[in-house]
């Protein structure tokens, strides 16, 4: 009897690490379709954002670079009609018809430059094309129960991560040409067009005409025409703009590829760890060890290994906050700096130096906040607070109480500009709508003391317990129950795994 009771005890030993190596197989194939699932996710995803991202910039950019182009053409016919009327050129060397010439060849250079640049923003949008293209054939050869060929898969995820690679160099290519070129330029614009109109008046029509402005104050309604050919250049916070869209993809690559993927599944009764005790396997595809048993049971308490990583923290509420405040911080940028009328757009900071000085320092403000936000941003996604918690709570707390003292500054800055525009016409006229300035520096201040009491609200919700976990959209409400439940349940899994087998 003592024999047949051990055979039996040896048998449901065979047969329990029978269960154990086939609860692994099932897990290991879950662990490889997940894999395989996010590795065509993921290119997908930064693919749509590079087409967005892109396409947004070649739009931007072409409308720049059709503007220059027109003024391009139209100052060489100013000049070709000045010649061909044979009149008298004036003898100084400043403005001679040399040198005239040289400023309208620079001009035609800039241009060229712009459209060099927009036809590489076209290049860059077919390789994501090619990505999505081929994400949507393997999704039909899914349908059909085939796999896609590893030649095409290694071309699908090169694409990407080439389009990465070309928007980070393009950027760098935009911060060392254009924005040198903005000053010279819009000097060139000016001496050019003063020039002629100083020779032959007579001759300004077709550009009055084509931008809508007037060398002479006849017409209240129509801007001066210096300032419209001054916006024609691309500006400093145009060029800001577009590098952010080069380099917003790239940040969210970093995003996405910060999501923990769960390899193994914890329903089998066993996740990968360090080997500690119990029986380990060795497996000889992916190199990894496992504990054959995860939980131990002593007076009814299971112990398990804790998660050293919480995964899906970018989906945090306080990240979601952090989004808000950086749209809002947008919005203040916009309603501050850019001022739209009729047609088209303008930045307003060359305004700043001699009318509105202190607005200068409100967009410095929102520009560093807003750095602020996005460091914090990338720390939430690569599981800061679990690693230098110290270092990312600091940083927390700093941003709270700088954001809510420094946009209570910028509140009263801009109340105090928009109230002067009420009475100075020529600060409120740096605006090309009929109203001018005036209801965009209110709404700014408006959102300015708004925003300033949402970062006191960000402060207070830091001092609660467990923050950030207890914000958690996992732990948004007490789930002590549930996991007591739970806990019960895995208990009784257990003990019926060790009556059984």
């Amino acid at each position: 009897k003592f024999f047949l009771i051990m055979n039996i005890n040896a048998k449901r030993r065979e047969q329990l690490e029978h269960y154990i190596n086939l609860f692994k197989k099932i897990a290991e194939k879950r662990d490889l379709e997940n894999e395989k699932k996010w590795i065509f996710i993921i290119p997908a995803m930064v693919s749509v954002i590079l087409v967005v991202c892109q396409t947004i910039n070649a739009l931007f950019l072409i409308s720049y670079a059709y503007n220059i182009r027109q003024l391009s053409i139209e100052l060489d016919l100013y000049f070709n009609n000045i010649l061909n009327s044979n009149i008298t050129w004036p003898k100084e060397n400043n403005n001679s018809i040399s040198l005239t010439s040289e400023r309208l060849l620079e001009i035609d250079k800039y241009q060229e430059s712009l459209w060099q640049i927009f036809v590489s923003e076209i290049i860059k949008i077919v390789l994501p094309f090619i990505c999505l293209i081929t994400f949507a054939y393997e999704v039909a050869l899914n349908k059909n129960g085939k796999k896609i060929n590893f030649k095409i898969l290694a071309i699908y995820i090169l694409c990407p991560i080439l389009t990465l690679i070309l928007s980070l160099a393009q950027a760098c290519m935009l911060l060392v040409t254009l924005s040198k070129q903005i000053s010279p330029i819009r000097y060139i614009i000016n001496r050019v067009s003063t020039t002629l109109l100083s020779i032959y008046p007579q001759g300004r029509s077709n550009l009055e005409r084509f931008f809508k402005c007037e060398f002479y104050d006849t017409v209240d309604e129509l801007p001066p025409c210096s300032g419209v050919f001054h916006d024609q250049v691309l500006s400093t916070v145009g060029i800001n703009f577009m590098l952010a869209l080069h380099i917003f993809p790239f940040i969210c690559a970093i995003y996405l590829g910060s999501f923990q993927i769960d390899e193994l599944d914890d329903d089998f009764g066993y996740v990968k760890k360090q080997p500690l005790s119990g029986i380990e396997v060795q497996n000889t595809n992916t190199n990894r060890i496992y504990e054959s048993t995860t939980y131990t049971n002593d007076n009814n308490v299971l112990v398990y290994e804790p998660i050293e990583c919480t995964p899906n923290m970018c989906a945090n509420p306080y990240v979601l906050l952090r989004f808000f405040e950086l749209a809002a911080l947008f919005a203040i940028h916009w309603l501050t700096q850019i001022v739209c009328g009729r047609d088209d757009c303008t930045m307003i900071i060359n305004e700043f130096g001699y009318k509105a000085e202190a607005q200068g320092l409100v967009l410095a403000i929102d520009a560093l906040l807003a750095v602020i936000i996005v460091i914090i941003i990338v720390c939430y996604s690569l599981n800061m607070h679990k690693a230098y918690p110290d270092i990312i709570l600091g940083i927390e707390k700093v941003h709270g109480i700088l954001g809510f003292v420094l946009l209570i500054i910028c509140g009263i800055i801009g109340s105090i500009y928009a109230a002067q525009t009420a009475w100075d016409r020529e600060l409120n006229r740096i605006g090309r709508a009929t109203a001018g300035v005036r209801p965009q520096w209110i709404a700014a201040a408006c959102i300015e003391f708004v925003l300033a009491f949402v970062y006191l609200a960000d402060y207070v919700g830091q001092r609660k317990e467990g923050y950030p976990f207890s914000y958690s959209i996992n732990t948004a409400k007490d789930r002590t129950k549930i996991e007591a439940m739970k806990r019960e349940k895995t208990i009784r899994e257990h003990k019926l795994r060790q009556q059984f087998y």
